[in-house]
């Protein structure tokens, strides 16, 4: 019999594995595997669903895996655009390689995701192949193949933002020996594919996943891949795409010819998951301003989470991400271009007229999600040596967390870290969350010509942020704004809300704004304290280099070479 290889990995990196039926639990503490084939795995129930739950593993999910142990995780891209520049330095790092356009379809940073995404897409027709003979009951057979569905649909919509059309395996099964060699789809085609597997995973999936099951796949995460995946196919990078003149490489890359109808269908499938009354954004401004922002990510179950990495109890962010002074171990740092992006409390950017911004106290009276995006000089945050929360100084000559001998931009990240103890907190990382659908409704409102309703969905997230609504109810939104002024700001809403959540870096490029963006040093702050004011002096910190081809990343060179039939990506 052919041993299952690649397949189990036994760190119990989705947390479901570790809430499932007492038989299954019995089967993950077991320490011989040996015996572990496609006939013994499938035979059994809870070694089905077990496998069922190693398909979860984040592999192609813009994870990179970190720690001894393998199991920390975090999105890696934001070092890979302006929201954050990374601690490391030197040829070795791939993602300053990437921000200096020094990678190739040789060295690029594609391998990772293209490996861990064919490797589940794998595990999913294996599965396919095997579940008749499982033990498992009709209707849950039917949950079982509809949750493999989305994620190997997941798996491919991964996939094609990076790349474009990638080859389709559907449900074809090759063997460890075989050499397939299949050229890519079109875009048109893989985006029909992973929407029509979406809609057939929707509709054998319950809204809410109860008990044990809960942080598996539902119709709502369904619903949200699929508006999501149209929100792409509509954007400027792919809706027409101009990124070649060879017309069979246009239609791998995007769709050649622009059809606005395509913002209909965004804002349409959107539109489906706000009418579910499933999901809500987590209000609390009782508690103090933007505190929902806040607790959301530190709740295992929320009413805004519509699909998450689940974990154990976890002190992931805060060890990953932490000034040293908080025992973190400083990973990556905002930029000035992330700092900017957040406007003030009263709704207005800071270079915008009547915002109150003050630039000798640049951080007084901000957004709300700020403070609980971004540690700057002076935040205030818990010290376990003090029992209590002390200020974080990033000023010339502080100690142990100035810039010089740490960040080198002025700031620390601080999205979705709990800063009141050093204890764990329930943390499930967000794949995909209501704020996210609102903001994507919001956009292809907007392109539709629909900026009222646009708007509408923008104040409700500033509500939640917790900015004063004005006298107006408008949030700091002026009055008869254009659909161009609402685009800018619906951008910027995105910067803001969803930072360090593993969108930016597709977001400008979707938007064709690379070279306006991309193409510059994001900066950083230089505070030097003079009694008890700082000078503020804005400085460069690492140059980014963008250049077009880099909107889509390379087929790994190493693929092309095992199948000569795919083709490379523009400029590549």
């Amino acid at each position: 019999m052919k041993k299952i290889l690649l397949f189990f990995a036994f760190a119990g990196v989705f947390a479901v594995s570790q809430q499932s039926c007492s038989k299954t639990e019995d089967f993950l503490d077991k320490k011989q595997t040996s015996d572990l084939t496609e006939e013994t795995v499938f035979a059994d129930s809870a070694r089905t669903m077990d496998y069922l739950t190693n398909i979860y593993m984040p592999a192609g999910f813009g994870m990179q895996t970190v720690g001894t142990s393998g199991t920390n995780v975090w999105p890696y891209t934001s070092e890979m655009c302006d929201e954050a520049q990374s601690r490391w330095t030197g040829s070795h790092n791939m993602w300053v390689r990437l921000i200096a356009g020094g990678i190739s379809a040789i060295n690029g940073p594609t391998p990772p995701v293209w490996n861990g995404c064919y490797t589940n897409v794998r595990k999913v027709n294996l599965l396919f192949k095997n579940l008749d003979r499982s033990p498992l009951s009709p209707g849950l057979k039917a949950r079982v193949k509809a949750e493999a569905r989305f994620l190997r649909a997941w798996y491919y919509a991964e996939l094609v933002r990076h790349v474009g059309g990638v080859p389709l395996m559907k449900d074809t099964l090759f063997g460890l020996t075989d050499k397939p060699d299949i050229a890519r789809s079109t875009f048109e085609e893989c985006v029909n594919y992973i929407n029509s597997e979406l809609d057939l995973a929707a509709a054998d999936l319950p809204v809410e996943q109860l008990g044990s099951d809960y942080g598996r796949v539902t119709k709502g995460a369904c619903l949200a891949l699929k508006a999501r995946v149209l929100l792409y196919a509509a954007s400027p990078l792919f809706n027409g795409t101009d990124m070649t003149t060879d017309e069979e490489l246009k239609k791998l890359v995007g769709y050649p010819v622009a059809d606005a109808n395509r913002w209909v269908l965004a804002r349409e499938a959107a539109k489906k998951v706000i009418d579910m009354n499933a999901y809500s954004l987590y209000l609390d401004n009782t508690t103090a301003p933007g505190f929902g922002f806040y607790r959301v990510f530190l709740m295992r179950r929320n009413p805004e989470y519509i699909f998450a990495l689940m974990r154990a109890s976890n002190r992931d962010v805060e060890g990953l991400l932490f000034p040293p002074s908080r025992g973190g171990s400083y990973e990556y740092f905002p930029t000035q271009a992330t700092v900017d992006a957040f406007g003030m409390k009263n709704g207005k950017g800071i270079r915008e007229a009547g915002s109150g911004f003050d630039e000798k106290n640049p951080y007084l009276n901000r957004d709300p999600r700020f403070e609980y995006s971004i540690i700057y000089n002076g935040s205030m945050m818990y010290l376990g040596s003090a029992g209590g929360k002390r200020p974080v100084f990033t000023h010339t000559g502080a100690g142990v967390d100035y810039q010089t001998a740490f960040t080198f931009t002025g700031y620390y990240c601080r999205k979705m870290a709990e800063d009141n103890t050093s204890g764990n907190t329930e943390r499930c990382f967000p794949l995909m969350r209501y704020a996210e659908v609102l903001l994507n409704y919001a956009e292809a409102c907007n392109e539709t010509g629909e900026t009222t309703t646009a708007i509408d969905q923008i104040i409700r997230l500033r509500e939640r942020a917790g900015i004063q609504p004005g006298a107006d109810g408008r949030y700091g939104i002026k009055a008869g704004i254009t659909q161009a002024e609402a685009r800018d700001l619906i951008r910027n809403e995105r910067k803001v809300e969803l930072a360090f959540e593993h969108h930016r870096f597709f977001d400008v490029r979707r938007w064709k704004r690379g070279e306006q963006e991309f193409n510059r040093d994001p900066g950083g702050v230089k505070i030097v304290p003079s009694g008890t004011t700082y000078t503020y002096t804005y400085i460069q910190t690492r140059p980014h280099a963008f250049f077009k081809a880099m909107y889509l990343m390379p087929i790994p060179q190493s693929e092309i070479g095992r199948a000569p039939s795919v083709k490379q990506n523009p400029g590549w």
